[in-house]
């Protein structure tokens, strides 16, 4: 728990320190990364939010929060985030992929094979 409040402390403190203001949504985005590879899944998924805060139509970061979410067990909040990376845009195969994944998590199989189906029609070779 004490470890959890420094962590979320630092994140605080950081997104008001003047140099973290002036961040882009890229770096934003890429600090989401680097916390997440760092297991600080919690982390990323705010600093992904400051991305989106900055750019709401980063579809990357929409994803990369769906997944983060997904891994969490939140399969709903994931699918919300994976919803909105394909609004945006509706040819981003891993954002369907990603969103079948979590309908199969809440066992939602009908749903699931249509947006993996949906996934593998815009990733596939030309035939």
């Amino acid at each position: 728990m004490r470890l959890k409040f420094t962590i979320g402390l630092i994140v605080l403190v950081i997104s008001c320190t003047p140099i973290f203001a002036q961040m882009t949504a890229e770096e934003w985005f890429n600090s989401g990364i680097a916390f997440y590879n760092q297991g600080k899944t919690n982390e990323a998924i705010q600093a992904w939010d400051r991305a989106i805060e900055i750019n709401s139509q980063y579809t990357d970061a929409w994803y990369n929060k769906g997944a983060a979410l997904d891994n969490l067990g939140k399969h709903n909040e994931a699918i919300q985030a994976y919803d909105k990376a394909i609004e945006i845009d509706p040819q981003y195969a891993k954002a369907w992929y990603g969103k079948g994944t979590a309908l199969d998590d809440l066992g939602k199989y009908n749903e699931t094979i249509r947006a993996i189906d949906k996934a593998i029609a815009i990733d596939s070779p030309e035939t």
